[in-house]
């Protein structure tokens, strides 16, 4: 794998390479499909040369990008690429890659954060009327087109977009830019 380039990267790799490979092995059970997922994802965060401004905002890519490597690869096999939140377990993932105390308190903080705002998601997710969440549901853990929607619904293309930007946005309102979309 090339070095990272960027520091904010290099520093990203360092903190959450063992947890992210854990969670690309999640997603794809073949280990050596897993770790060519993870090294296909980060060459692809190398080559787009896409500025960060912080390291949370690359982490938040970075995941992202995992996950769609990983359904796409799923995909490519013929798998159903169904998503499942589980925060529980990424913060599990997070305490158990620490490597000292000082660590091991950092990411315990870290997965609190994140056992938070996801239970913040879920809670504004749930108050949403059916229509929405079934959009949701639709596009992001089953992983539908907009024309696979579209046809199941009987809704034009661009009505769903708009909807799914509308829904997004209130999410973001409600819970918190950080929380939200990627």
């Amino acid at each position: 794998m090339t070095s990272p380039e960027s520091p904010l990267l290099r520093e990203l790799i360092e903190r959450y390479e063992t947890m992210a490979r854990r969670y690309v092995a999640k997603w794809v059970d073949d280990a050596d499909r897993a770790e060519d997922v993870y090294q296909g994802a980060v060459q692809a965060i190398l080559e787009s040369r896409k500025g960060f401004c912080s390291l949370a905002h690359l982490r938040n890519y970075f995941f992202v990008a995992l996950r769609n490597a990983a359904i796409d690869e799923l995909r490519a096999r013929g798998r159903s690429p169904e998503v499942s939140i589980d925060g529980e377990a990424l913060a599990r993932l997070a305490v158990a890659d620490a490597s000292g105390p000082r660590d091991r308190l950092l990411a315990e903080e870290e997965a609190e954060r994140l056992r938070a705002r996801l239970a913040r998601l879920e809670a504004a997710i749930d108050r949403l009327p059916p229509a929405d969440r079934d959009l949701l549901r639709w596009r992001f853990w089953e992983r539908k087109s907009f024309r696979e929607i579209g046809e199941r619904v009987g809704a034009p293309i661009s009505t769903l977009k708009s909807r799914e930007d509308r829904i997004l946005r209130q999410l973001q309102k409600t819970v918190g830019k950080d929380e939200v979309g990627a």
